[in-house]
């Protein structure tokens, strides 16, 4: 984002429509002018329901505007095809590219960045393979997740929004805090010799995970197993995890896929993968990728995720929102607020544009919340 960005024709709209929002108080407001017929956005079978934002046709017209004066589908466009864009112009960086999108570019000849869709499906695969031997071996009916960040958000997220559809008898726990009580109450609940555990670190070194890691191994041993038949490594390729001495399987995490993001990688399928089967994994990853390209949409009113992106900037830069609350009415989705506040808060609360200068705006808002009742 240039700093620039304050001064584009449609940010000066947006500035001048902010004045006199739409008047959701006004009698009859939400029938008006067809407007809840009209404002309704599916993507991908999901639909979104936005007629209770304070918004008009004007605004929605300089959405679009903002949206091609500064290319954002076209940018989005790049970073699926493999743009480098993890950088800062100047500064030492990590000058990555951001790719967690090529981790369900799986199901296609036509892969968008075609080396990273490479590893992904390899990995899957492998995955895919293990699931099977383990498929009618009904000695692992539990699996327990270590993982701290994005290595437990987004992956505890989906398990518990998809929990009704596990394979009869299958149950995973996730360990994330240091503190032990944590754990305690995890390992109360498994009979080891029935357990899997995934231990989930890009480095290999995170230092939470690998001191649960050593907790849970304490416990294993304590029961007269040997952990190497029980423990799986998800982790980059020949980090420190990355020994098959110690791990029954290894399978790997790429550096350009973001912890926050890598919910579809193999961060988060090993543990899906073993609740839902690999057929399960399989079409939420497909979901995933149909998502993607949704996004691809230059029509900001038929693009779910550009759209809630504008609103976003919307309630926070132009009517002064500092807060989103996000309150799922689905107890499934308990995890999903705890998740997409590291998502939108870790990624876009940053104060350095990409060419090293300070963000002319705000950034994002304060995200929480819990399910509604």
């Amino acid at each position: 984002m240039k700093t620039d960005v304050i001064d584009s024709h449609a940010w000066q709209r947006l500035q001048n429509l902010a004045v006199n929002p739409y008047d959701l108080t006004a009698p009859g407001a939400l029938q008006q002018d067809g407007r809840i017929a009209e404002m309704m956005c599916d993507s991908a079978g999901l639909r979104l329901f936005y007629a209770a934002q304070r918004i008009n046709a004007e605004v929605l017209a300089a959405f679009q505007e903002f949206a091609d004066e500064h290319q954002l589908v076209d940018r989005f466009k790049a970073m699926r095809r493999g743009a480098v864009i993890n950088r800062i112009a100047g500064w030492e960086s990590e000058n990555r590219q951001v790719l967690h999108t090529s981790s369900r570019d799986i199901f296609t000849d036509q892969a968008k960045e075609p080396e990273s869709a490479r590893q992904a499906n390899a990995e899957f695969k492998k995955l895919r393979t293990f699931l099977e031997e383990i498929e009618g071996d009904s000695a692992f009916t539990t699996m327990v997740n270590v993982g701290i960040g994005g290595s437990d958000l987004g992956p505890r997220a989906v398990y518990e929004a998809l929990k009704a559809h596990n394979i009869e008898g299958r149950q995973v726990h996730f360990i994330a805090n240091v503190d032990p009580d944590d754990a305690a109450r995890v390992l109360t609940q498994i009979d080891p010799a029935r357990t899997l555990v995934t231990v989930v670190s890009k480095s290999g070194s995170t230092l939470e995970t690998r001191t649960n890691e050593a907790l849970v191994r304490s416990r294993f041993e304590q029961a007269g197993l040997e952990p190497a038949r029980h423990f799986i490594a998800v982790t980059g390729k020949d980090s420190p995890m990355d020994n098959p001495e110690n791990y029954l399987r290894s399978f790997y995490m790429y550096d350009y896929i973001g912890g926050r993001y890598s919910v579809t990688s193999m961060v988060g399928g090993v543990s899906l993968g073993f609740a839902l089967g690999a057929e399960g994994l399989r079409t939420f990853l497909k979901g995933a990728a149909e998502m993607d390209d949704a996004c691809e949409t230059h029509r900001v009113s038929d693009n779910m995720a550009l759209l809630l992106a504008l609103l976003g900037i919307w309630n926070h830069n132009f009517l002064g929102h500092p807060t989103l609350v996000v309150l799922p009415y689905s107890q499934a989705l308990l995890r999903f607020t705890a998740h997409l506040q590291q998502c939108d808060m870790e990624s876009n609360g940053k104060s350095i544009t990409l060419d090293g200068l300070p963000v002319p705006l705000k950034t994002p808002p304060i995200v929480g919340g819990e399910p509604g009742t």
